[in-house]
């Protein structure tokens, strides 16, 4: 199974974004994700099949089903199908390239093989905060701007070998 692990702020939003007219006429939390990025996502995913695993900070805040409904109000065309873990509780130096690391030694049922063989996957963020198995796979967006077509495609192309 192909999986995108998604993080929001920086990626689907931007400092570009919340300069905008747009952003300031919607309301909270729609008014977070910018629409020229959803689009791309979607993209990705349409072209890709791949399935999303949320590891932004947001899966903090929300529930799956809460997420998926938000994502539904802001056309985010996505199989939403589970969060990473928090392991942060009590150890503020965990990174989140850890997180998803568990979470694919977890779900060998869903990934279909051993985390150390699993390769259909992509991570988008803007943060570095990664490990070294997962370098290959990494995709980092830039906080200014936020998806770009640029990184869009690659990501794309990456998940489609």
């Amino acid at each position: 199974m192909k999986i995108i692990f998604l993080d929001i702020d920086g990626v689907l939003n931007s400092d570009n974004w919340e300069r905008t007219d747009e952003y300031f006429n919607k309301k909270y939390p729609e008014n977070m994700f910018d629409p020229k990025a959803v689009k791309l996502l979607n993209k990705m995913i349409d072209d890709t099949g791949a399935k999303v695993v949320l590891t932004s900070t947001w899966r903090l805040k929300y529930s799956l089903a809460e997420m998926k409904e938000l994502f539904s109000k802001i056309g985010l065309l996505c199989d939403l199908i589970d969060f990473t873990p928090d392991l942060k509780k009590g150890n503020n130096y965990t990174l989140r390239g850890n997180e998803i690391l568990k979470w694919c030694k977890d779900n060998r049922e869903i990934t279909g093989t051993k985390y150390n063989d699993y390769t259909d996957f992509i991570i988008l963020d803007d943060n570095s905060d990664m490990i070294y198995w997962q370098a290959k796979y990494f995709f980092q967006t830039d906080r200014l701007c936020g998806l770009s077509p640029t990184i869009a495609r690659e990501a794309t192309r990456m998940l489609k070998k």
